[in-house]
């Protein structure tokens, strides 16, 4: 089959699966409250079903190989997402900021002096197109952003093959993306094909569907906060294997809280996550340098992304097997 003939394919599916969106979200306004919640979870499902079609299985028919793997780092607003992808790419290149949902818009960090392999992606992000420069974090704009960082020597290459994603919050996505009922024909040609609403739903399912490992982050305040519970709900049904962090704590007591996250969140989740690792409170050092002076919580969990991401080939075929 031709490069021509996948892409119509996967673009077909995707549409489809955006207009059974569009028909799930439309029926719940005119329903009980209880239906209203139901038709909203399976819009926001079938809008993550028409991502992993754009950016999983269309790049891999149009011959994408395993590199780079993604590792996306999700969670509620003010979670300490940003903290968590510092240490990931052990330097202080992403913007932490005592504001919650202070990044609006995904961001990649990529090393330095290497190309892009991924912007011949079919369909990669969907909507989000990337931004022409390097711009604040709180840009509120259907945008992706790319950032080089210095190769880090600390990590031992557990993360060669990998880029980072950070992401905006997931705490609105429950009512993003909704918008006016509007009449949906029973038979007769179809309206103008539904455009993707902007917002923090989009950009994070974007990314939630590319990404080949998931690092889900709580904090200690909100670590058991229905809606980014519920959305890590529904991104373990993809399957992809989810390494939580919880956050801000002191360390005393991190033990006791991975222990009570275990028992109060993890259980009740569908199976997925490999582990649930403490970062506590990171001092002024240990946030300028987090590569050298937060070794201690930053290589177990370089470790844990290390091992899901050293065979990448089989990283991607597990991402694909998910999305299907």
């Amino acid at each position: 089959m031709s490069d021509l003939s996948h892409r119509a394919l996967t673009s077909q599916l995707a549409e489809d699966l955006g207009w059974l969106e569009e028909h799930s979200r439309r029926r719940g306004y005119a329903s009980s409250a209880g239906a209203q919640a139901e038709a909203a979870q399976q819009a926001s499902e079938l809008r993550l079903a028409a991502a992993l079609v754009r950016n999983c299985l269309g790049p891999t028919l149009n011959g994408q190989g395993p590199i780079p793997l993604h590792v996306a780092v999700i969670g509620g607003a003010g979670a300490g997402k940003s903290t968590v992808a510092n240490l990931l790419s052990g330097a202080q290149a992403a913007e932490t900021n005592p504001q919650a949902g202070f990044t609006r818009h995904p961001i990649v960090y990529t090393p330095a002096g290497g190309p892009l392999p991924w912007t011949g992606h079919l369909g990669f992000l969907g909507p989000l197109q990337r931004a022409p420069q390097e711009s604040p974090a709180s840009l509120d704009a259907d945008v992706y952003q790319v950032r080089r960082v210095p190769h880090d020597e600390t990590s031992h290459d557990l993360l060669k093959d990998c880029v980072i994603w950070d992401c905006p919050d997931m705490t609105t996505w429950a009512a993003a993306g909704a918008g006016p009922p509007v009449a949906i024909p029973l038979s007769g040609p179809r309206p103008a094909p539904p455009v993707l609403v902007p917002g923090y739903i989009t950009r994070l399912l974007e990314v939630a569907a590319l990404a080949d490992i998931l690092v889900y982050v709580a904090s200690d305040e909100r670590y058991n906060d229905e809606i980014p519970t519920q959305f890590l709900h529904t991104l373990l049904l993809t399957n992809k294997p989810v390494v939580c962090v919880v956050t801000k704590m002191r360390e005393a007591d991190a033990e006791p809280l991975v222990k009570h996250f275990k028992g109060e969140v993890v259980k009740n989740l569908p199976p997925g996550i490999v582990e649930v690792l403490p970062i506590p409170f990171l001092n002024a050092e240990q946030l300028a340098d987090p590569a050298r002076r937060a070794m201690k919580w930053r290589i177990p969990l370089l470790n844990q992304i290390g091992v899901l991401a050293q065979n990448p080939p089989e990283a991607r075929r597990r991402t694909l097997r998910g999305a299907l």
